[in-house]
């Protein structure tokens, strides 16, 4: 889980170093556009930071069944300098290809 736990962290912490931009170049796929996480990002209106060392204590890792490989359902909050964890919370599938863990974001979502 550690390799999943350090891709999570990069992607989240490119939404503090660069918004949407820094987040596509860290993933496979994504769901939402640039324009939509800039978007999401901005409305919601907080200073987004990189995450604490603790992190990893707080993310939701669920192993999807049936995938043909290896695949997970990620659910990992982002953190602001307002308000710490925040219930924005970036929704991502990791899979394991050819050795490598991957990650697609499904979405930004308010939980």
């Amino acid at each position: 889980m550690d390799e999943i736990d350090e891709l999570v962290a990069q992607v989240v912490d490119a939404v503090a170093d660069g918004g949407g931009g820094a987040v596509l170049g860290l993933v496979r796929r994504s769901r939402p556009s640039r324009a939509d996480i800039d978007h999401r990002l901005a409305d919601y209106g907080r200073t987004f930071v990189r995450t604490p060392a603790d992190y990893r204590d707080v993310i939701d890792v669920v192993a999807v069944d049936g995938a043909p490989v290896p695949t997970w359902s990620v659910r990992a909050p982002l953190w602001t300098a307002q308000e710490g964890r925040s219930d924005l919370t970036a929704v991502l599938t990791v899979s394991r290809v050819d050795g490598k863990y991957l990650a697609d974001l499904d979405d930004l979502l308010v939980l």
